[in-house]
């Protein structure tokens, strides 16, 4: 964990103020400790931090719209920053972004440690369950309800959204849209996609497509890296300075485009190596002459 938390702080001072490794790092170091609880345990204490959460998201929301603690100042903050990142000055860039990253940290553990820590957890349960005997026990119950679940979980984040883009009215009587959307859309969403994307590749269908998927997979932290490095050519100011000059459209065409490459680029790198490049380092770092495991 502390390999990946050095990383992530270097990620997130140089590369991408959005950096999720640092957070990983601190959340993993924290759940280590419950390692050997049982797993009914660990799924009442997942149903606690999330309830919680939602408690301290639905108190804050109210308090932001009956109090008045909107930060007015999002938007000047906003538009400084597209200008550093659309100049060319490289340390203009590397000093806005250690000061972005600072703040995005700070945004990050308040919002999302508990949300995470509810998926660690939730994870470790599964972990201990056994996940492909929990798929094969519970299949046919879990296809029933994933449809109901995912269009629940779109319509609850689709109201949340529809007040960040002014579309509804973020009031004392419409506060508990931007509530619901996290962590319950946000939440249902997620769980949907880990629950869908196990079935799929539980049930052997599409070999094809779920072994390239899986080769991007087990190269996910490098893929991760090279998607910030990518994307930094793309976009800054010294590269082709894309920042900010992008549509919805073409930016999520270089989106699918970067991973279809990563896709490829990841079977073709795996037919030679065992791991990632990053991966690979990882596990160097981390092992430092003690004996790896086979995993």
């Amino acid at each position: 964990m502390s390999v990946l938390l050095i990383l992530g702080v270097l990620h997130g001072m140089v590369l991408w103020c959005g950096d999720i490794l640092t957070f990983y790092a601190v959340m993993g170091m924290t759940t280590i400790f419950l390692v050997r609880r049982r797993t009914l345990t660990l799924l009442v204490l997942a149903a606690a931090v999330f309830l919680l959460h939602s408690g301290l998201w639905l108190l804050g929301s109210y308090l932001e719209v009956t109090h008045g603690t909107v930060n007015h100042n999002w938007r000047e903050t906003a538009e400084a920053w597209v200008e550093c990142y659309q100049s060319d000055d490289f340390w203009w860039i590397a000093g806005s972004r250690i000061e972005e990253w600072k703040y995005a940290l700070e945004s990050l553990f308040l919002s999302l440690s508990f949300h995470s820590f509810v998926f660690f957890l939730l994870g470790m349960a599964a972990g201990k369950a056994g996940p492909s005997q929990l798929l094969e026990r519970h299949e046919s119950l879990l296809r029933k309800w994933l449809p109901p679940t995912l269009l629940t979980g779109i319509a609850l984040s689709m109201l949340g959204k529809a007040q960040d883009f002014g579309w509804l009215p973020f009031s004392e009587q419409m506060w508990w849209l931007r509530a619901v959307q996290y962590p319950g859309g946000t939440t249902l969403m997620a769980l949907c996609y880990i629950t869908g994307g196990a079935l799929v590749f539980n049930s052997g269908r599409w070999p094809h497509i779920t072994r390239w998927l899986s080769a991007a997979g087990r190269m996910s932290l490098s893929n991760y890296l090279f998607q910030s490095i990518v994307a930094n050519v793309i976009f800054m100011g010294w590269g082709f300075g894309l920042y900010g000059r992008t549509t919805a459209y073409s930016g999520s065409v270089i989106c699918v485009a970067l991973f279809s490459g990563q896709v490829a680029l990841s079977q073709l790198w795996l037919r030679r190596f065992r791991n990632g490049p990053v991966e690979y380092l990882c596990r160097k770092l981390a092992y430092r002459g003690k004996k790896e495991s086979a995993a």
